[in-house]
């Protein structure tokens, strides 16, 4: 089945967004807990991704959907987008500290928002 002129061309940006984020298709894959056969799929527009997927691919290359969709960005997206994931990792990191790290971060950071 022949994918649409939109379809094609929402799988290029994602290509040339990965690209300048120094991401290879491997690494896509593994952000976006899949495998790399599936990821290529995607690319290759042999799937077509999910509305779900789509989203954590917008997520990762910190662009928004309308961006992906029709090559229109929206800056207030993306620093949402780009804070959220920010956020996240610190979370991530946080949650495999033990409690006597976790008291010396949190106290760490009370220190700096103390300074703001």
């Amino acid at each position: 089945m022949k994918k649409s002129y939109l379809y094609n061309s929402m799988i290029e940006r994602i290509k040339q967004k990965r690209k300048e984020k120094g991401y290879t298709q491997e690494k896509m894959a593994e952000l976006l807990n899949i495998s790399y056969s599936n990821y290529s799929k995607i690319e290759n527009a042999i799937v077509t991704p999910t509305l779900e997927r789509l989203i954590d691919i917008s997520q990762i290359l910190e662009v928004s959907l309308d961006y992906l969709v029709y090559g229109q960005q929206n800056n207030d997206e993306v620093k949402y987008y780009s804070s959220n994931r920010q956020k996240e990792a610190i979370v991530s990191l946080i949650k495999n500290c033990d409690k006597e790290n976790l008291q010396y971060i949190i106290h760490f950071l009370e220190k700096i928002y103390s300074l703001l």
